[in-house]
């Protein structure tokens, strides 16, 4: 049984950002995933730092978690298992990017869109899967 994970640590955050598992059944019973959160907590925690963030919960569901809590709808989620760890739903300000030189946005962009589940990447990806 494997488990891998990135943890980006800066001031007094550490947040969790890429991780990986063994999908078995016998990983699975073993609650690999959770123990590697657990791990990775802990280190923060040894480490100093104030905040373990598991990754952002869709939009619309965190500000609802700020008024009214969280319902039903997040069962067998990846926000129901963020929030099954507890701690504080916090909404950040929306990212912003701006590519300034014309050469730089479409290197920056076009590997994304060919990518894109939607673009020829994908769409390639997924005739693959199907045969």
């Amino acid at each position: 049984m494997r488990a891998a994970g990135t943890l980006l640590a800066f001031g007094a955050w550490a947040e969790f950002k890429l991780t990986g598992w063994d999908a078995s059944d016998e990983a699975r019973n073993a609650f690999v995933n959770e123990a590697l959160n657990w791990a990775m907590m802990s280190w923060a925690n040894a480490n100093g730092f104030r905040w373990f963030d598991l990754g952002g919960l869709p939009r619309d569901l965190a500000r609802q978690a700020l008024v009214v809590g969280v319902d039903e709808t997040i069962r067998g989620t990846a926000s129901e298992f963020k929030h099954g760890w507890g701690g504080d739903v916090m909404v950040f300000p929306t990212t912003y990017e701006r590519v300034i030189r014309p050469l730089g946005h479409l290197t920056y962009r076009l590997p994304s869109r060919l990518l894109d589940h939607n673009g020829p990447g994908g769409r390639i990806v997924n005739w693959i899967r199907r045969t």
